[in-house]
């Protein structure tokens, strides 16, 4: 998969349930979710955070 394509792309693909275009917004995004959450839970707590409220629900 290209990385030119746009996140509009991607996430027409993962409603369609293609799990590669969900693992490059997951890859795209990571470190911008996690800087965004690491600043409302306690410290070093964003990354499991993340795993557990974010991820959990989409990949079910």
């Amino acid at each position: 998969m290209s990385e030119q394509l746009t996140d509009q792309v991607l996430v027409e693909r993962v409603q369609k349930g293609d799990q590669k275009s969900f693992n490059l917004l997951v890859i795209r995004y990571q470190h911008k979710v996690a800087s965004l959450v690491s600043r409302y839970v306690p410290p070093g707590m964003s990354r499991m955070w993340c795993r557990n409220r974010l991820l959990k629900p989409i990949v079910r």
